[in-house]
């Protein structure tokens, strides 16, 4: 019997020491919870890094550089589509939010982040309060 290969969910591509800690961070956090994430651990340029993703059928990269960490926001590339865009840390770990981020409200929505497998609406989130917060 063989386990069946899984496709990778999310690549975090970086360039310098900072956004290296950074998406070593990411990383710890989302395998808690059961994300399968990789990044670069051997100092590959950012384009080895993106080819890498894309051998590997990463469904997103995320791109993390010096403005990014100032920021707390990242660029995440849809990689069958090409359709990239800027998202907040919050959406992609609880280590920066503290609302909801349930299937229907993640940026994000096939990534199975597992923290609340509501859809959206059912989680009780209102603006400005945690998620399974009262109205």
């Amino acid at each position: 019997n063989t386990i069946p290969e899984k496709d990778m969910d999310l690549y975090i591509a970086y360039i310098g020491d900072e956004a290296n800690i950074l998406a070593t961070k990411l990383v710890e956090d989302l395998r808690k919870e059961n994300i399968y994430v990789e990044k670069d651990v051997t100092g590959k340029s950012l384009k080895a890094q993106f080819k890498y993703a894309n051998k590997q059928n990463a469904k997103y990269c995320i791109t993390i550089g010096e403005e990014e960490v100032k920021s707390n926001k990242v660029k995440i590339k849809k990689m069958d589509t090409g359709e990239e865009k800027e998202i907040s840390l919050e959406y992609i770990s609880d280590s920066y939010t503290d609302h909801c981020v349930c299937t229907g409200c993640s940026p994000i929505p096939d990534i199975d982040f597992q923290r609340n497998p509501l859809k959206h609406g059912e989680c009780g989130y209102r603006s400005g309060q945690s998620y399974g917060g009262e109205p």
